[in-house]
């Protein structure tokens, strides 16, 4: 399976606007047609290179500068799959059959073209991965710690993972429970500012249903550990539901067998809450135990370790966001043998850029030895990244400026086309081209400061002080860029030739006395 083509009307930013997921065709929608010409030249011959990534992966890149619509362009496609769409749309795909290929499309708009067939719905799994906490979808992809650990404990890790470079496997899981006392303080501190702040929270509904002030001290008597589990458990899944029941164990369970919530009979409370240390093998675990720490998560602290002594806890933030993208891909790539669709936002935003070089060779490897079909859709800022796709698998976005004639407000977003190779080229050539930035490479402080220098060196009428001169010298000697060093170099001694001189001098004094030195120490 293979995304080709989205058209979308009015989304943020985007209007009227069609994006080309596939090298092989160049699509056009104008209203009312939906015209697919595949990407040949005019000896027939493919503009594009047949799984370029792989047999089993497809990889588009959409890049643009900020405000472009990078990321709108993935939440249409969520949305869509989601059936949460308020735009119209025209989504077209391609699934590999056994002598042919086929081209479905969904929309929710009336459309006309040659070998299409509707469909009501995309067949595949789709997941989203964000750095915008803000918008979170049903499918998003999450590296929070307590997704991750339940990941782990669901399914151990097959031998057949392949994880380079710096990546770490763990094989034990080290555990113990909370303190409970401590957690049963947090949450009544939590819940007493929820309900009582010296005045009532007028925008909370039923305001004098709620306990009084002194609901937190008479709790707080409580010594019963057990009977303190219960209640952490009641606030942890019912919140404030019926607070009449926390004073008695048996009410407690009542309400908990009434409403359905799981909890430890006094027996195994006993044997699994306890604040002993203990670490095994994962593999060793009993399903019981997976079970109990899944549902009961809260109540203990885990930390995970591979065979090199490594600690989930002590890995670097990178490295705990690059594990759990990965962790996230297999676990979901395992569950069905369907095609797969990762549409990632600026997935490699935390990682230092020798792990971004890597960030893609990594992603191809892993998945190429699970057996599904992937199409991976990412949005990046890094020409680290970029540098391993070729301009056909690249969507490049600007957006509409003033002077545009058409019907385009300044701001939408709108499709440019490169002209230049991306594939293996440098950084340097990417940034400037692919990233449309203008203005050279060099920091804005930086370009400010030099220019500023270059003005008052050219300035014949512009007085320097002392203090001033020692400091335009430091700052053109702090320059990395040895030919505009150079340069400015040159140019501050033809404006302070003296000084020159007088520097010159000095450097030759001390290079004769360390000769003489020399001289007398043999």
């Amino acid at each position: 399976m293979e995304l080709v083509y989205l058209w979308v009307e009015d989304y943020k930013n985007i209007h009227e606007q069609g994006f080309n997921f596939s090298p092989k065709f160049n699509c056009h929608y104008d209203g009312k047609t939906l015209t697919i010409k595949d990407n040949i030249d005019e000896d027939g011959n493919k503009q594009y290179i047949e799984n370029f990534f792989g047999d089993n992966i497809n990889v588009t890149a959409i890049v643009g500068k900020n405000g472009s619509g990078k990321s709108s362009v993935l939440e249409c496609l969520n949305l869509i799959y989601l059936k949460k769409m308020n735009f119209n749309f025209i989504l077209l795909y391609e699934e590999s059959k056994e002598n042919s290929n086929e081209r479905y499309y969904i929309s929710n708009i009336k459309i006309s073209g040659k070998n299409l067939t509707k469909v009501n719905h995309i067949d595949i799994f789709m997941y989203i991965y964000s750095n915008d906490l803000i918008r979170i979808f049903d499918n998003s992809i999450t590296v929070k710690q307590d997704k991750i650990f339940k990941y782990i404990l669901h399914n151990s890790l097959q031998k057949k993972i392949k994880l380079t470079t710096f990546m770490y496997l763990p094989n034990r899981i080290k555990y113990k429970s909370i303190d409970l006392n401590e957690k049963f303080h947090d949450i009544l501190m939590d819940y007493e500012d929820y309900c009582y702040d010296g005045n009532y929270d007028t925008s909370i509904d039923d305001v004098d249903t709620f306990p009084k002030k002194d609901i937190y001290s008479n709790i707080t008597k409580i010594e019963d550990s057990y009977h303190q589990y219960l209640i952490i458990l009641y606030f942890t899944k019912q919140k404030f539901q019926n607070n009449d029941i926390l004073e008695n164990i048996s009410d407690l369970i009542e309400e908990f067998q009434k409403v359905g919530i799981k909890y430890l009979e006094r027996e195994d409370f006993a044997k699994f809450l306890n604040l002993d240390s203990f670490e095994k093998n994962i593999n060793d675990l009993s399903k019981k135990e997976k079970e109990l720490y899944l549902y009961f998560y809260d109540f203990f602290e885990f930390d995970l370790i591979d065979n090199k002594g490594r600690s989930y806890n002590s890995l670097s933030h990178g490295e705990r966001i690059i594990f759990g993208q990965f962790i996230n891909f297999y676990y979901l790539s395992i569950k069905y043998k369907k095609p797969y669709l990762f549409l990632l936002d600026e997935a490699e935003l935390s990682l230092h850029p020798n792990w971004q070089k890597k960030y893609l060779d990594e992603l191809i490897v892993f998945l190429s030895d699970i057996e599904r079909n992937f199409h991976i859709i990412l949005t990046s800022h890094s020409p680290f990244l970029l540098s391993d796709i070729p301009k056909e698998n690249i969507i490049f976005l600007d957006t509409y400026k003033k002077d545009e004639k058409d019907n385009q407000k300044e701001g939408n977003c709108k499709v440019v086309f490169g002209t230049k190779q991306t594939f293996g080229a440098n950084i340097h050539t990417l940034l400037s081209d692919s990233f449309f930035m203008k203005g050279g490479l060099m920091g804005e402080f930086a370009k400010q400061k030099i220019n500023e220098i270059i003005k008052n060196l050219k300035d014949k009428e512009y007085t320097y002080t002392e203090k001033e001169k020692t400091k335009v010298l430091l700052t053109i000697e702090s320059i990395g860029e040895p030919f505009l060093k150079s340069k400015l170099l040159d140019m501050y001694n033809r404006r302070f030739i003296d000084d020159y001189k007088i520097r010159e001098q000095k450097r030759i004094d001390e290079q004769i006395r360390i000769l003489k030195e020399k001289r007398e120490q043999l």
